[in-house]
């Protein structure tokens, strides 16, 4: 990895850009995976020992300031990725034969950014607003990369006091319409295109002077129906589940510092 920074601002703030490199080695399920169904053939799944280790050569530019009223961080990526290691359906040109789970190596790419912005009105009183968005491409097959999350925004906003804080968080994420959910074309690793939604949650904490802590929340407020895109991940089912995150839920913890 090479990594180039240079302040400006007074110190305040500083510029990067990150060059690096790195190599991830197929684990034991994508080598040596192998469940057999006689009843059920597309329910097999074969792993691949001779597979090829996926090769990231990331560029990474991006800035970071703060001042006593306004913070702000923001960084882009582009991952070129060689010999990604793909979980994919066999589509009937292999041995493994009529749509069993393989895996495979494809080129592909990832394109994202991360940005943070805090203002800190008062010494007590800050709001935050958060994005994080990630772009994934297959480029052998021309389409989508699984499992890749949307646009998703949060703004918060929190008062604190020398023993108690209470604060409020909005969570918005952007509908996910580019997936890879074909079994007969692709690998079908997502479930579906996932609705977008919005949710809020409340929470504060009290401080004891004898070190005890008191955390305390409301999650989901509104009561809204969502689901995260992301599925729900099961090393020995090729079927994809996308469950449903919890309703309102009240919420409070405690713990004790010695």
């Amino acid at each position: 990895m090479v990594r180039f920074e240079q302040d400006y601002l007074q110190g305040k703030g500083t510029f990067y850009t990150t060059l690096s490199r790195s190599v991830r080695t197929a684990d034991a399920t994508e080598r040596y995976m192998a469940s057999n169904n006689n009843m059920t053939e597309s329910s097999r799944w074969v792993g691949n020992p001779f597979i090829d280790p996926e090769k990231h050569h990331q560029i990474e530019i991006g800035t970071r300031c703060k001042t006593e009223s306004w913070g702000f961080d923001s960084n882009v990526y582009y991952n070129r990725i060689s010999d990604f290691i793909m979980r994919t359906r066999d589509h009937g040109a292999s041995a493994a034969g009529n749509n069993a789970t393989i895996y495979r190596n494809v080129s592909a790419y990832l394109i994202g950014s991360e940005m943070s912005l805090n203002r800190y009105w008062t010494e007590h009183l800050f709001s935050g607003a958060s994005l994080a968005y990630v772009y994934g491409e297959n480029l052998r097959e021309d389409r989508p990369l699984a499992q890749i999350p949307p646009l998703e925004v949060s703004v918060t906003t929190d008062y604190k006091k020398r023993n108690w804080s209470v604060g409020g968080k909005v969570l918005m994420v952007n509908r996910q319409s580019r997936v890879d959910d074909t079994t007969s074309i692709g690998s079908g690793l997502d479930a579906r295109k996932t609705p977008g939604y919005a949710v809020a949650d409340l929470y504060g904490s009290y401080t004891f002077d004898m070190g005890a802590r008191i955390k305390f929340g409301v999650d989901n407020l509104f009561d809204k129906t969502y689901a995260k895109h992301l599925n729900l991940s099961n090393a020995f089912d090729v079927d994809q589940v996308q469950v449903k995150e919890p309703g309102r839920s009240v919420w409070i913890t405690m713990d004790i510092t010695f």
